[in-house]
């Protein structure tokens, strides 16, 4: 019925192998009996945890590397990759998308299991719950509900968090030659989704969802010009950013509450003596007000709106005879 998918790089490194066996064994409420690993680590700490993993559950696994086709290091290319061995060697109906760092909460499985037979459900999201406390007290002072905006965030650039995703869709996307493009290291979540979503099959939202470490999500060091590559990618593929960036440029208190009375009211609540966490929100607060103010500036030099995505995938493929 079900095909488990992870895109790994450096896992072990990355979060520990205690949470990540944790994030395993949160699977196993899912009835699957393969695993497709597309694993691009350093060294094959990763590999041997989901080999003992599938060993004692009795699972088989395919692994493989981009690095083993053509040289191409992206998570677009590794997800595409996962895909394409899903079609090719399994009949499953569902094709399930894991991050390695999310633990799917119990009860998600016999959510997703009221939408497994609704033909016209193509795609099966469960909310990426934050470990971390950070962005659900920055939202509460913004006046933004927590599970509101994480749903919003899904809508606009799509998310594989914990999804499923039918395989007739995706032998769809097949038969048209849409295919996720290898530039798309990071949004290729976004592009799978609209492109699935373009299609006209609908998608399901789990209430449950799954327990997110997400530890970049408090990384502030975010560089200009990789913003400027993030909004050139968004535009480029007409995804539409309405993050929460969006709400703090849309007025001047949003602004000025966001970097005095946020911070603030945050080292407050954050508990414990995590060393850093209020420098590291206000930093990140800040960061998202200079990414808005570069996009603006930018698609205002480009003069027109990015179109649809929907539009943009079908106007590709019809330019290159694809449909």
């Amino acid at each position: 019925m079900v095909v488990l998918s992870m895109i790994t790089k450096d896992t072990v490194e990355r979060i520990g192998d205690k949470f990540f066996r944790l994030v395993l064994r949160s699977t196993l409420q899912v009835p699957y009996k393969s695993i497709i690993l597309i694993d691009d680590s350093k060294n094959n700490a990763t590999r041997q945890i989901i080999r003992e993993f599938s060993r004692n559950y009795s699972k088989e696994v395919i692994i493989s590397s981009t690095e083993e086709l053509r040289g191409i290091k992206s998570r677009g290319f590794a997800r595409q990759m996962a895909i394409d061995l899903f079609l090719l060697n399994f009949s499953d109906d569902w094709l399930f998308f894991l991050d390695d760092d999310c633990i799917m909460k119990y009860g998600w499985w016999n959510e997703a299991s009221r939408y497994i037979g609704q033909q016209d459900v193509g795609i099966i999201w469960g909310i990426n719950w934050d470990l971390m406390p950070e962005r659900k007290v920055l939202l509460s002072k913004l006046n933004i509900d927590y599970e509101t905006d994480l749903i919003n965030q899904f809508l606009i650039r799509g998310g594989t968090h914990d999804t499923l995703l039918r395989r007739e869709a995706l032998k769809e996307l097949n038969e048209r030659n849409i295919r996720i493009p290898p530039e798309l290291h990071i949004l290729e979540d976004a592009y799978l989704f609209h492109s699935i979503r373009c299609l006209g099959y609908r998608f399901a939202v789990l209430k449950t969802g799954v327990i997110h470490l997400n530890i970049n999500a408090i990384d502030a060091n975010v560089s200009k010009i990789h913003e400027l590559l993030y909004l050139y990618t968004l535009y480029k593929y007409g995804i539409k950013a309405i993050t929460i960036e969006h709400t703090l440029w849309k007025n001047t208190m949003s602004i000025l509450r966001s970097l005095i009375v946020v911070p603030l009211n945050t080292y407050a609540a954050i508990i414990g003596n995590r060393t850093g966490a209020f420098t590291r929100v206000v930093a990140r607060v800040r960061s998202r007000i200079r990414l808005k103010i570069i996009a603006l500036k930018f698609l205002y030099k480009l003069g027109n709106p990015p179109k649809d995505i929907c539009e943009k995938i079908l106007t590709e493929r019809r330019k290159n005879g694809d449909i």
